[in-house]
């Protein structure tokens, strides 16, 4: 059986609107535009590490130019 790697951490997105400070509709609104990609387990939204990272890296790299 091949081995599978880590996803890494995933946050609900209750939990990462916290550690972001942005509240849940700005959240749902990046989802909802295709901005921020989540996964769906048992009909909870969860933000990946990978995606979080690629999210910040958008937005810094959009800041700058």
């Amino acid at each position: 059986m091949p081995e599978q790697s880590s996803p890494g951490r995933s946050w609900p997105i209750k939990e990462w609107c916290r550690m972001r400070g942005w509240s849940r509709p700005t959240a749902y609104r990046l989802i909802r535009d295709g901005e921020l990609k989540t996964i769906k387990v048992r009909g909870r939204r969860y933000v990946t590490e990978a995606e979080d990272r690629a999210f910040i890296a958008r937005k810094e790299q959009e800041a700058t130019a």
